[in-house]
């Protein structure tokens, strides 16, 4: 699974004001792609929140109902953050502390990807309810219902 979605360049530090979710299981993990940060490859890096290292990753469904309070690592070195590509174990930090180390950094896609920590080629998982800002993306079958959340496709306004 590899699913992405374009964020429109917010600023990192306005992702804390909003919405920031999803439902998961197995090895699934929630990340965030950045431009503008201090440091890395133009200021790149892919910034990845991973049940195993928030107290998840089991064979049940789970709400990571506020992401932005986790603990995410870096593919890059960034401001205030090592990369966490390979290392173990994984230097982490709160997404606020992230954005206050790296002021001009912006979020251009946000989605989920199968794999993290130990994850081996066989893992699995599943994502549902990704929630960014006013967006919020189900997977389920089915006309999508404002009123009761219900399911299929999208709504929001892209931030």
């Amino acid at each position: 699974m590899n699913y992405f979605h374009d964020a429109n360049d917010v600023q990192l530090d306005n992702v804390l004001g909003g919405d920031l979710a999803y439902d998961y299981d197995g090895t699934t993990t929630f990340q965030l792609r950045i431009n503008g940060a201090v440091g890395g490859s133009n200021g790149f890096s892919s910034l990845v929140w991973e049940p195993l290292l928030n107290g998840g990753g089991g064979p049940n469904w789970a709400d990571a109902d506020s992401l932005k309070n986790g603990q995410w690592w870096s593919t890059r070195d960034i401001g205030g953050l090592a990369s966490g590509q390979n290392v173990s174990p994984r230097p982490t930090a709160t997404l606020q502390e992230i954005a206050a180390a790296n002021p001009d950094a912006y979020v251009t896609q946000y989605g989920v990807l199968l794999g993290g920590s130990g994850a081996s080629p066989a893992a699995t998982g599943h994502a549902d309810a990704i929630r960014f800002g006013c967006d919020r993306w189900n997977f389920e079958p089915g006309p999508f219902s404002a009123s009761t959340g219900g399911s299929g496709g999208s709504s929001g306004s892209g931030n």
